[in-house]
């Protein structure tokens, strides 16, 4: 019995000690681990660079963020300044750095490649990226665009530039009087932007030459005299009215001159304006109701802008506005004339050429003349009105009133014909029309008279 006791007793010891070396070798493994990681941690530091991390010639290990960022920065501008090109043109030279040329380099991404280098997370990873030294390259990236602007800007103010003939035009006397064209240079800005380029990619700079060519101007004597010939006029003869003169006149001061360039539209609204008195624009006879003449600021100005419309569709132009009369003018035929209201009704030609429209305009015992220059239509164009229809003045209504005197008669409403018209503008060759094309078709509606006979004792 007690041989037995002192047997289990032996064994109860063994296994104490067997559990106390567990824990105390368990303990000194944490404690071993511990120290193994707060030794790979202990020289780490996130907030700065990696030991021995270099981008180009600038060792940024160990510094913060931003001293590091200031510190790349710094050697992208070395950089850039020291790859320097010499760019000649004509004998003038000048010196620019890759920088002034359009390149810039990927400072952004060698900034975080490096930053980033040791903070994958993954402790040991981390911890065997800092023991490596790490070199960054800055690469170049140029802007052609840019570089070609920048030499082209050099190089236009050293060649001498071609001169294109040029026209003055006196709508006065109706003359041009013109400049000859002159040769001048082309530099080959391309090809030089393409060196240079390669010059900076190489790191090397060096000295590049603007090839310089003669070059021709575009437009010459010949064919700025062809194209200023007289295209279009039209004449009409105004009525004896100091007012109405002086509304057409101002009209005619406003257009004379005008030049318009190719595609472009004169619009008589938008040249004029509102016609006020403050403009100086003159009480005259104008049609208001379609059916009186009576005194309106402007009366009278419609007859610029007829003149004008006919004389633009001799020259060829294109009509993208006209509005017709309520009944036919009497200076112009049946479909041909033009009225204007404010804001409401406009003329509007375009230069559907390839050359400058010049018009000149004036007033001239009572003569309105329009006269049109620029380039001539490969055809002789004739403009034709025909009267489809006619139809006769109505009788007119006779008011019996006892304010006239008997026996007298007096017209409130003149009677008018009615017409149904078509304008053409043909084209010919040799006499002949080869091609028409409808300009307008107007209705012109006949205009019941009105008159008023003196009668005693009525009044209706």
């Amino acid at each position: 019995m007690k041989e037995h006791g002192r047997k289990g007793r032996h064994h109860s010891i063994s296994k104490i000690r067997i559990g106390t070396i567990a824990v105390i070798a368990g303990c000194s493994f944490v404690m071993l681990f511990s120290g193994v990681y707060s030794g790979l941690r202990g020289g780490m530091d996130a907030g700065v660079f990696a030991p021995e991390t270099v981008v180009e010639d600038q060792d940024i290990g160990g510094l913060g963020y931003e001293d590091g960022k200031a510190a790349i920065q710094k050697a992208e501008e070395k950089l850039l300044s020291g790859i320097q090109v010499t760019v000649t043109c004509n004998g003038t030279e000048r010196r620019y750095t890759a920088k002034e040329l359009g390149t810039t380099t990927n400072t952004d991404e060698v900034l975080a490649a490096a930053y980033d280098r040791d903070k994958s997370g993954n402790i040991f990873a981390d911890f065997d990226e800092r023991k490596n030294p790490a070199r960054y390259k800055l690469e170049l990236s140029i802007d052609e665009k840019a570089l070609e602007e920048t030499i082209g800007r050099f190089a236009e103010q050293q060649i001498i530039q071609p001169m294109d003939a040029k026209a003055e035009f006196n709508p006065y006397a109706r003359t041009f009087e013109y400049t000859a064209e002159e040769a001048g240079q082309e530099a080959d800005i391309q090809a030089a932007a393409l060196e240079v380029k390669e010059k900076i990619e190489k790191g090397a700079g060096g000295t590049v030459e603007v090839q310089v060519h003669e070059s021709q101007p575009v437009v010459t004597l010949e064919e700025l005299e062809e194209n200023t010939e007289l295209i279009g006029r039209c004449s009409t003869r105004a009525v004896s009215n100091a007012n109405r003169d002086a509304n057409i006149r101002l009209m005619c001061e406003a257009v004379n001159g005008l030049v318009l360039e190719p595609g472009e539209t004169l619009s008589i609204n938008e040249l004029v304006g509102e016609r006020t008195a403050e403009k100086g624009f003159k009480p005259a006879p104008a049609i208001t109701d379609g059916k009186n003449l009576t005194d309106e600021l402007g009366g009278g100005i419609c007859q610029l802008a007829g003149t004008l419309y006919n004389a633009a569709l001799k020259a060829d132009m294109e009509i993208v506005e006209r509005v017709h009369h309520s009944w036919p003018s009497d200076y112009l035929p049946v479909g041909l004339d033009a009225t204007l209201n404010w804001d409401n009704k406009d003329l509007k030609v375009k230069n559907r050429s390839e050359w400058p429209i010049y018009i000149s305009a004036r007033l001239e015992d009572h003569i309105v003349d329009v006269a049109i220059y620029g380039q001539p239509c490969e055809y002789e164009v004739e403009i034709e009105s025909v009267i489809l229809e006619e139809h006769p003045e109505p009788q007119p209504q006779v008011i019996y009133t006892d304010e006239l005197a008997v026996g007298k008669q007096e017209t409130k409403v003149k009677g008018r014909k009615g017409y149904e018209a078509v304008v053409t503008r043909n084209y010919l060759l040799d006499g002949k029309v080869v091609s028409s094309e409808e300009i307008s078709r107007d209705t012109f509606h006949e205009v019941q008279g009105v008159v008023l006979r003196g009668a005693e004792g009525k009044n209706k």
